[in-house]
């Protein structure tokens, strides 16, 4: 016991210098801490340019969206594409059992046919015209009866095309003429009695299933087209300067698809409190789907800066500041403001010149020494 109170009694004369030391601030110990040369580094302001980088979300609309109805009664025979799934122009997306285009394609049959019986006959004539075994009369007559011949195959073929219209464009009519004559009339109207789509896009509905029966006029598909988009970008009302000045894209999956704005003006959206701007994009390789949510990046229009390292930049009390090593030795600390860094360098927009110093090892610890007075703040 008395060992260790001769211990505690050679340390406890010590202890007010040891509590002294411990508690004296960091940054009085060093006086000389403002010269460059003990632990400090600079560097200098260089001039450039830099374009401010926004970022918002922003919701896919189909450029358009087309229902697909069947011209007359037709039964589903079978379907080839689902809701969702991605389609070419052209794809088959339905087969259809339609007895109504089969009397379509025999009424241009019996008219192709009336109308080659017609010149038959008009050749015919003429030929006795030129043996004086008909009158003039008469080769006119064959000439008006082939002028209505034509009109009749005319109307089926305009009847057959207003059909194909809708189920998948019409068809080249001198080649169905050919196919008619020679092709079996129920094997012609299976291979038109398809459903195509008529654009690249996304089918959307699906409203019969394989067996079903559709009336005339009764839509079977609905199609989105997405070949272009529109994009509907949600900002605040203080952002819609920058907005409107500025280049957008989507960024989606490491791509940049570049957006267009519209005539439309930016409305307000009651249910968010934000303003829609509308913009409109190509959509290769359809990756923009209706209805999905994507991150739009805006760059705004060049401005000149200066760059310097990121290490010289330092905050103080909400405020952001560099530290200018001056040419008398001392250190001066400036407010300044800044844009979004770009790997380890800040563009300074205001507050620092070209060629300016600016510290970029101890700033930090010169910064918070104000209380020793070793650099003057400029606020």
């Amino acid at each position: 016991m008395n060992r260790r109170v001769s211990q505690w009694s050679v340390w406890m004369p010590a202890l007010p210098v040891l509590v002294c030391l411990i508690c004296l601030p960091p940054l009085a110990r060093a006086d000389n801490a403002g010269k460059v040369g003990t632990g400090m580094a600079t560097a200098t302001a260089q001039p450039g340019t830099w374009r401010k980088e926004q970022e918002a979300f922003a919701q896919i609309r189909a450029f358009r969206e087309v229902s697909l109805a069947v011209p007359f009664p037709a039964r589903v025979k079978k379907v080839m594409a689902e809701p969702g799934q991605k389609v070419r122009q052209g794809d088959v997306l339905a087969r259809l059992e339609a007895p109504a285009l089969r009397g379509l394609l025999w009424d241009v049959r019996v008219a192709s046919g009336q109308l080659a019986l017609e010149r038959q006959g008009l050749c015919a004539l003429r030929q006795m015209r030129q043996n004086a075994l008909a009158t003039t009369g008469q080769v006119i007559q064959g000439q008006i009866r082939v002028s209505r011949a034509r009109a009749g195959l005319k109307r089926a073929l305009t009847a057959l095309d207003n059909a194909l219209f809708v189920l998948g464009g019409p068809v080249d009519h001198k080649d169905l003429i050919k196919r008619l004559e020679n092709a079996d009339l129920d094997r012609l109207t299976d291979s038109l009695a398809v459903v195509r789509a008529p654009f690249a896009g996304v089918v959307a509905v699906r409203r019969a299933g394989e067996g079903g029966f559709l009336q005339a006029g009764e839509t079977l598909f609905v199609l989105d087209d997405i070949s272009r988009v529109y994009v509907e970008v949600g900002i605040p009302e203080r952002a819609l300067p920058d907005w409107k000045a500025g280049e957008a894209y989507v960024r989606l999956d490491g791509r940049k698809i570049p957006l267009h704005r519209t005539r439309a003006g930016a409305l307000p959206d009651p249910s968010t409190g934000l303003w829609l701007l509308r913009y409109v994009s190509d959509n290769p390789g359809l990756v923009l789907q209706d209805g999905a949510w994507v991150r739009v990046v805006l760059i705004g229009p060049e401005r000149n800066c200066v760059w310097v390292p990121d290490a010289a930049i330092v905050a103080r009390r909400g405020k952001t500041y560099c530290v200018l090593a001056e040419e008398g030795g001392g250190f001066r600390a400036v407010v300044v403001k800044t844009g979004r860094a770009q790997g380890h360098l800040v563009p300074v927009l205001e507050g620092l010149d070209t060629g300016q110093k600016v510290v970029t090892r101890g700033a930090y610890e010169l910064l918070y020494r104000d209380l020793n007075r070793l650099i003057r703040f400029v606020d």
